[in-house]
């Protein structure tokens, strides 16, 4: 069996110019659902980081009286227990994590 090498990269040089142009016209007619996908919330815990965020530690301080790393600490004491609660049962789930409900609760408890 004879290779012609000069063939085959030929063919692959072809193959690398075309796969560039469909890239780039998938780019020009679809590039803005891309950016908007990209700029979706990939936290686990989007209520706090907005909170933090915006505010900083005080800010999330004088909305629990706890500081994040207070915060933290508390939570890693219930996350399993609390994960498990929450996802448990029927029908639609939550769209809030249980550390931004966990979060939730303290704010308002602290604010009644």
């Amino acid at each position: 069996m004879v290779l012609n090498v000069t063939a085959m990269i030929g063919r692959l040089q072809d193959r690398a110019v075309s796969d560039e142009v469909f890239l780039q016209e998938c780019l020009n007619q679809y590039g803005h659902a891309a950016e908007r996908l990209n700029d979706t919330c990939d936290s686990s815990s989007p209520i706090i980081d907005h909170v933090l965020q915006e505010s900083g530690d005080e800010g999330f301080r004088v909305m629990m009286n706890f500081t994040a790393a207070e915060f933290q600490v508390l939570w890693d004491i219930i996350q399993v227990q609390l994960t498990a609660r929450w996802t448990e049962g029927r029908g639609s789930r939550s769209k809030t994590s249980p550390k931004d409900a966990l979060f939730m609760t303290l704010t308002v408890l602290k604010h009644y």
